[in-house]
């Protein structure tokens, strides 16, 4: 696929995710919820989600955000939703990786889906942050819900 193309499709799924983000509802009272803000533009999500047999299920976000923020965070919810819990958080880890342009392969690219192509935003230091935020808000949730499976 050339530049221009890679680009064209960049701008597709950014913006479709963005006007239209997937999962996108405040969350049900009785679902584990965990909510970041990044300070240096103001946006907030919240990320909701509930574990049932070691899966991800019920996967939801809301908040406020600019465009790169609510476009990746509904990448995110698509990407992980119906993973098992340690292979949500090694994608996690490899989103988070290629975001901030560290090399990771070809297979592992194709394993992050349309959340891969994101990868550009590592050219914008302070887009880093919007990108990541949900990212970093359903790692937060996840662990908090292992921690608290493994005291029971």
């Amino acid at each position: 696929m050339s530049l221009r193309d890679m680009k064209t499709l960049y701008k597709q799924v950014v913006l479709e995710n963005a006007n239209h983000p997937q999962n996108f509802q405040k969350p049900a009272g009785d679902l584990p919820a965990e909510t970041l803000r990044n300070p240096s533009c103001g946006d907030e999500i919240t990320v909701a989600c509930q574990v049932h047999d070691n899966h991800i299920e019920n996967l939801t976000f809301y908040g406020t955000g600019c465009t790169i923020s609510k476009a990746s965070t509904s990448i995110m919810t698509e990407t992980l939703v119906g993973k098992p819990v340690n292979e949500a958080l090694h994608l996690i880890k490899l989103f988070q990786q290629n975001i901030i342009a560290k090399q990771i392969t070809d297979e592992e690219k194709k394993s992050l889906g349309d959340a891969a192509l994101l990868s550009s935003v590592a050219q914008f230091p302070t887009r880093i942050r919007c990108a990541t935020l949900g990212w970093h808000v359903i790692e937060n949730l996840i662990n908090q819900i292992k921690g608290a499976n493994e005291d029971d």
